[in-house]
């Protein structure tokens, strides 16, 4: 999977502001390709060279809450759009709350993602369903509450309430003070439901897909939970979050996007080569 990093200058001051080693700095002025802060919208067409032929161009932010940034960002995001046609909008929400966006374009906000519960998000949807972009979540962690309410409904029968379960499992696993041999048990009983049900669907449908692959990632986020506290290792847990995104970035764009061009929109921890979190 090729990589090109953007907007290095045009968010020169969050790489200033960090500790650079010479190795890190060279790499970034050699991919680097420069525009000026004054009217950076208006030289979009200095990247088109380069991503015209990409399958993939990863949008990285400092925050998740700067709206300078934000309305930046959807500039370009329409420039790719209508220039060179990447039609796929990758969001760091999760995968799972983003299903019910597919079935109701209308759905609100914080039901998808409680990080991005603002108007330049809404504006950037509202932007992507009146050109038919696709979009969809990449994050294996619970975003919102869409995918709970999906969950509840299908498995009532078969095991009532295991949303609610597996939410209080993972307060548990997050709490440092409950010991992991008070919880272990109870999370593998909750994986066990999960691997049950996600192993009798034999989906055909876009819903079907996400909805089985959702349920695969509550069952990896609980291994992963599990491990880390375990290790209580923060950049090997940082990685796996990351390992676990690509993961599904990959099966996006090979199980339901496999003819597009897609935009990966994300932190800059997330996308950066450079991590000093996960050494």
């Amino acid at each position: 999977m090729m990589r090109l990093c953007l907007f290095l200058l045009l968010l020169s001051y969050s790489v200033l502001s960090q500790n650079v080693s010479k190795e890190e700095l060279g790499y970034l002025i050699n991919k680097s390709i420069p525009l000026s802060l004054n009217h950076p919208t208006e030289q979009w067409h200095k990247l088109d060279k380069s991503l015209n032929n990409k399958k993939m161009v990863l949008l990285g932010e400092c925050n998740h809450g700067s709206r300078e940034i934000f309305l930046l960002k959807n500039n370009f995001i329409q420039h790719l759009n209508k220039t060179l046609d990447y039609d796929v909008i990758l969001f760091e929400s999760g995968l799972a709350e983003m299903i019910d966006y597919y079935e109701d374009d209308n759905i609100p906000v914080k039901q998808l993602s409680h990080v991005w519960e603002t108007e330049a998000f809404e504006a950037l949807l509202k932007y992507a369903k009146d050109q038919n972009m696709e979009v969809a979540g990449f994050d294996v962690f619970v975003t919102g509450d869409s995918f709970q309410k999906r969950l509840d409904k299908i498995l009532d029968n078969l095991h009532p309430n295991i949303e609610k379960e597996y939410n209080l499992v993972l307060d548990s696993l997050k709490n440092r003070n409950v010991p992991l041999e008070h919880i272990a048990d109870k999370a593998n009983h909750i994986i066990n439901i999960y691997k049950t049900y996600s192993s009798a669907l034999l989906p055909k449908s876009k819903i079907e897909k996400l909805t089985k692959r959702g349920i695969e990632n509550r069952i990896a986020t609980l291994h992963y939970m599990l491990q880390y506290k375990k290790d209580t290792n923060f950049p090997k847990q940082l990685a796996a979050r990351d390992s676990l995104m690509a993961a599904n970035i990959n099966w996006l764009m090979t199980e339901i996007y496999p003819n597009k061009k897609a935009i990966v929109y994300t932190h800059n921890i997330h996308a950066s080569k450079y991590n000093k979190y996960e050494e």
